[in-house]
């Protein structure tokens, strides 16, 4: 009966080399002979999934294998691994650290089939550090949007040494500028070869003789710079923006995070997205009515009409006068609360006619006024 490799490696017919690669290298660690010396059920288990891992990573024989039930002319069913001219005996597998699966299975497969699953891996990229900056700005400018320029002290390449940190270097003698060393050992399964970052460059393939005058071998120097920074229109106080790459530099330059602060307005208060008003208007203006003009966070001025009979601390809504929300778009109110005006200082005139209607007032017995 053909085996179903799938089936050995736990994954679905469909799935993708890194997942099957990935199933692999679990099956592998868990089912590894140096674990279960003596085991020989298994060591099968073993040679089973090694067996699956050959078939399914290799697009050729893996289309085989799904069109005909065999991976490749003269497949049997059922043959081992050691039937194509490798015995999976011929090898071991260490585990001092988990970077065993990162470059031991890459070894197995360009030392038994005949092909390199990878390039030689890089030295693991290095991010320069992020750069934190405050900024002040008006709640109009908040309200609206704008541009500010910010200057900030940042590092970036020496142009002396082109970021190396080197004036003098020389080819790494433990390997040999590769940047990598191959180590074969012996186990009881065989010789196995790794291939691990130079600890004495690491990585780089160079040494540094003697460091770079201009950033003392650090590769970098604190220069300011000047940085436009976009604010939307709706920003908050205590916002962060993001500006990718603006940070210090590395192999990845960090990011410059702008915490933006909020002048208190001397006459608007903003809650969430409204905004907050107050204004007076003279009590014949309460009684009568009027139409004021009230200035807006967007410097324009809008007219707020009062009704007759408008009490003090009355508050009118003037919808859509707000603030834009960052999020949704949606834009906020103001809200006006007015007070009535009471006159410190009458004329001899205006005292008499406020006591003649005090007294109709108070006929009426609707209205104490004063």
């Amino acid at each position: 009966m053909t085996k179903d490799y799938y089936k050995i490696l736990g994954v679905s017919r469909n799935a993708t080399q890194e997942e099957i690669k990935k199933a692999y290298k679990k099956l592998a660690k868990q089912y590894h002979p140096d674990l279960h010396k003596g085991d020989k059920e298994k060591e099968e288990r073993f040679k089973e999934i090694n067996e699956a891992y050959r078939i399914l990573s290799d697009e050729k024989l893996r289309e085989n294998y799904d069109k005909y039930g065999s991976a490749e002319p003269g497949f049997e069913s059922g043959t081992q691994a050691g039937a194509y001219g490798f015995d999976f005996r011929d090898f071991g597998f260490d585990f001092d650290s988990d970077s065993f699966f990162e470059d031991s299975f890459d070894n197995i497969f360009e030392n038994f089939f005949g092909f390199n699953t990878r390039t030689r891996r890089k030295t693991r990229a290095k991010k320069g550090s992020d750069i934190y900056q405050e900024i002040e700005i008006t709640l109009e400018e908040a309200a609206t949007g704008t541009k500010k320029e910010i200057t900030i002290n940042v590092n970036e390449k020496c142009s002396f040494c082109n970021g190396t940190g080197a004036q003098e270097e020389k080819t790494c003698d433990n390997c040999n500028g590769s940047g990598y060393i191959r180590r074969t050992r012996k186990t009881p399964f065989g010789l196995f070869s790794t291939t691990t970052t130079c600890e004495k460059c690491n990585g780089t393939g160079r040494i540094i003789t003697k460091k770079c005058a201009h950033c003392n071998g650090i590769g970098y120097i604190k220069k300011k710079k000047d940085v436009e920074i976009k604010i939307p229109e709706g920003v908050d106080d205590n916002t962060t923006l993001r500006i990718e790459g603006a940070g210090n530099l590395a192999d990845i330059p960090g990011d410059l995070y702008v915490v933006i602060r909020i002048k208190k307005h001397p006459i608007f208060e903003r809650k969430a997205n409204n905004v907050y008003y107050k204004t007076t208007i003279s009590f014949p203006e309460a009684v009568f009515g009027t139409t004021i003009e009230v200035p807006t966070i967007r410097k324009e001025k809008a007219d707020l009409k009062i009704p007759a009979g408008t009490q003090p601390g009355t508050i009118f809504r003037m919808k859509g006068l707000g603030i834009k929300d960052i999020r949704t778009g949606n834009i906020g109110d103001m809200f006006v609360k007015v007070n009535i005006e009471v006159p410190k200082k009458l004329t001899k005139e205006q005292s008499e006619l406020i006591k003649r209607l005090q007294e109709e007032f108070s006929k009426q017995k609707k209205f104490r006024f004063f």
